[in-house]
């Protein structure tokens, strides 16, 4: 069983001078309240076959208790709601509304001890996930509705195992997606100034497939190696956009078709208590969108992230790092929003190349 309450209340000062001659002010009182109860069990069909169940219930109740506020502070007067300094502040949307989300999601597998060291597996489960509130500017008082709850319908088959004589152990899957009111990042231009908020899709799918290796050479131990690989096929159902309806085939947001990884790690001891770690990790990831309507302006180039750590160990409890993160400066894009019919927008780039030292105490 499981329960938790949480309240949140976000203030957020909006800069609009350069495009709106205005300031504004967005407040969000949030509480949301969850309780599910839920079950697993195995069960054995025979010394090599078992049936896999899950079963849970969930209630999720959310409230916001918001608005924006257009503060009115620059001369003239504002370009948002046309009045004149002084005047203000005016509340241009506001919201005061609860949802109340019921599920019942379950899980059917089967699982096959194909041998000593390899488990073939097979499962559908149907998973959700509850609506929502957004938080940021809004000028009119539909950019705050709420938007609805997710839910997924997941196939996947799979492979798990490993080849003790040469070191190897590997993960394999594929899988099929099937969404409902899938959760999405669009465009809203409701209002005078566009946003970018979640907001619901009638469907939309994802056909992938994972591989992950990892290889312990036995002739230098210590030393590990791990690569993994990724392949996404998306599409969205059609939906409104901000400049009418986008027709069926779009990619899902921040799902790249090609992924991959490689991490490399050596640990050796040292004198006495010493022991030492050298790593090399990389992340590629091939070009995707940012957002729904699939808007050019907001897709992020294909590109490698490279990070490495030296570490220095004290009796397995203290750990010494210098280390450094993206090394070869790498420039992405990881959100942004396009406000062009009003000679504005942004593009947030990820963190550029890092160095740093840390201090961690492990306890048992």
């Amino acid at each position: 069983m499981f329960y938790a309450n949480d309240k949140i209340k976000t203030t957020y000062d909006g800069d609009l001078q350069d495009l709106l001659n205005t300031t504004t002010e967005s407040v969000a009182d949030l509480e949301a309240t969850s309780m599910a109860v839920f079950a697993n069990g195995e069960w054995s069909l025979s010394d090599t076959l078992s049936l896999i169940t899950g079963l849970r219930y969930t209630n999720e109740e959310k409230s916001n208790d918001g608005y924006t506020d257009d503060l009115v502070t620059e001369i003239p007067g504002s370009g948002l709601s046309g009045l004149p300094v002084g005047s203000g502040p005016v509340t241009l949307a506001s919201i005061d509304e609860d949802i109340d989300d019921d599920s019942v999601d379950w899980k059917l597998g089967l699982n096959w001890q194909a041998g000593d060291d390899a488990l073939v597996y097979l499962s559908v489960s149907q998973g959700t996930k509850s609506g929502g509130f957004f938080t940021g500017v809004a000028t009119t008082p539909e950019q705050l509705q709420p938007y609805t709850k997710e839910e997924l319908l997941a196939y996947e088959l799979g492979v798990k195992g490993q080849l003790p004589d040469y070191g190897l152990s590997y993960e394999a899957a594929v899988f099929y997606y099937d969404y409902d009111d899938i959760q999405s990042y669009i465009s809203d231009n409701s209002g005078v100034v566009l946003i970018q908020r979640l907001r619901n899709i009638d469907g939309g799918d994802i056909t992938g497939a994972d591989l992950l290796v990892t290889w312990l050479p036995a002739s230098l131990d210590g030393l590990k190696i791990t690569v993994g690989a990724g392949y996404l096929d998306t599409e969205l159902d059609s939906f409104p956009g901000p400049s009418g309806l986008v027709p069926k085939g779009n990619e899902l947001p921040d799902a790249p078709e090609l992924s991959g990884s490689l991490d490399v790690r050596y640990r050796f001891d040292l004198s006495g208590n010493y022991s030492a770690e050298l790593g090399v990790d990389a992340q590629y990831q091939d070009e995707v969108f940012r957002d729904a309507v699939n808007d050019p302006l907001l897709q992020s180039d294909s590109y490698w992230l490279i990070n490495a750590r030296a570490s220095v160990y004290l009796d397995d409890a203290w750990e010494f790092s210098l280390w450094g993160k993206n090394l070869d400066d790498e420039q992405y894009v990881t959100q942004g929003i396009n406000q062009l019919a009003l000679g504005n927008g942004y593009r947030a780039y990820g963190a550029p190349r890092t160095y740093g030292f840390s201090v961690t105490r492990m306890f048992e």
